[in-house]
């Protein structure tokens, strides 16, 4: 199994369609750690999960759970 965020205990996607029906993106954000203060851009003044991408990786990655993961 590849360690990156896809595969992590902390990450968490969802399919998107942003970008039009011909295109489905996951979305992810990571919750390692509690949401951080925006201080810039739209959502200036929230609290915020990092975003990630299912290719991201970091040192705190973790092996999600055998049932997270639809297999058990």
């Amino acid at each position: 199994m590849e360690s990156n965020c896809k595969n992590c205990e902390y990450s968490k996607f969802q399919r998107t369609n942003e970008f039009g029906d011909n295109v489905t993106l996951l979305k992810g954000i990571c919750r390692r750690f509690p949401p951080q203060y925006a201080v810039r851009g739209p959502s200036w003044g929230d609290y915020l999960f990092p975003a990630v991408e299912s290719s991201d990786w970091c040192g705190e990655w973790k092996e999600k759970e055998e049932e997270e993961m639809g297999t058990g």
